[in-house]
């Protein structure tokens, strides 16, 4: 299914398959034209991100009805990547921004709970079958995610931390060049991933065609070795100081 939109004086035409769970990246001037995408049931969600964060710049994203009409917005703050979570099965998608700014928009089904998932991958007529879920970490911090897949026929599977900005843009399935956190490849594949204290979003991507059947679950772990660093040098840092501030006071009550 194919849409155009006129926009900077030239046709932009769309393939819209190629927007369902595969990062987009658009540059524009205020406000982008609204992206239309095909019929889409279940709980998903639209994250916006990249290099306007990294210039400061304030973006919005609008999630609009078939007539054009705005029913959401997201509401994060100033450089921070948006995001909406919804559940219209009809939508179209736009970015409202200050002056020239470039981003990349994702759009891709959501599990805010963990839960098993059972589906059918095809192969599309331009290129790999790609799935794409983006699951809320917020319960998970601190613990483990397991996860396991098995299909009917090999296929890739990759996982991503998918809460800061940088980390967001190393998210590219199709890409040779991995940056994620976990990869793949076969039949029956598993997997476990440390969650971080902060951790906001996990991203997982499955490429290939397939009947896929993805279990995720939880298990107890403490924090990672090199989150447990950064801790233990904060509080070195914070004794120092303290010590410091000491030695101060001491030698004006002495003086």
């Amino acid at each position: 299914m194919l849409f155009a939109f006129l926009f900077e004086g030239c046709w932009v035409v769309y393939c819209i398959p190629a927007l369902k769970g595969e990062a987009f990246r658009r540059k524009s001037n205020e406000i982008t034209p609204p992206f239309a995408f095909e019929p889409w049931g279940g709980e998903k969600i639209a994250v916006l991100y990249g290099r306007y964060i990294r210039q400061g710049k304030d973006l919005r994203l609008h999630i609009l009805d078939l007539s054009g009409k705005i029913i959401a917005s997201s509401t994060q703050e100033r450089g921070r990547s948006d995001y909406i979570v919804f559940n219209e099965s009809e939508f179209m998608i736009m970015v409202e921004g200050e002056g020239y700014f470039e981003g990349v928009l994702l759009v891709s089904d959501y599990l805010n709970e963990l839960r098993n998932v059972t589906f059918e991958l095809r192969r599309r007529e331009f290129g790999e079958g790609l799935r794409t879920l983006v699951i809320n970490a917020t319960p998970l911090r601190g613990q483990k995610l397991k996860f396991s897949l098995s299909s009917d026929r090999d296929v890739e599977l990759r996982v991503y931390y998918f809460t800061l900005n940088n980390e967001k843009e190393n998210f590219d399935p199709l890409s040779t060049n991995f940056k994620g956190a976990f990869k793949g490849r076969g039949k029956v594949l598993e997997g476990e991933l440390g969650v971080r204290s902060y951790e906001d979003f996990i991203a997982v991507a499955i490429i290939g065609e397939g009947n896929i059947t993805l279990n995720f679950e939880k298990a107890s772990g403490g924090a990672e070795v090199s989150e447990l660093k950064s801790r233990e040098a904060y509080l070195i840092i914070g004794a120092l100081v303290i010590l410091l501030a000491l030695v101060v006071y001491l030698e004006k009550k002495i003086g």
